[in-house]
């Protein structure tokens, strides 16, 4: 496998953002719940994180499709 010079730094990241995630809602999805720009406001009082995937679908999350 080739190791760009970009991909430990995102993986840095990543494991940042998943640190100060703990215990949130989790909204997975396709390209609609992605582009969701009001998530956090639309849920007020929660702590929410999009991990949608634009072009996934709902099936593709279990193994489906």
């Amino acid at each position: 496998m080739r190791l760009f010079e970009w991909m430990p730094v995102l993986r840095h990241k990543f494991w940042e953002a998943r640190q100060a995630s703990q215990g949130s809602v989790v909204f997975t999805g396709d390209s609609l719940t992605e582009l969701w720009d009001g998530l956090a406001t639309d849920f007020t009082g929660l702590h929410v994180v999009n991990r949608a995937i634009g072009g996934r679908s709902f099936r593709s999350f279990y193994g489906e499709g």
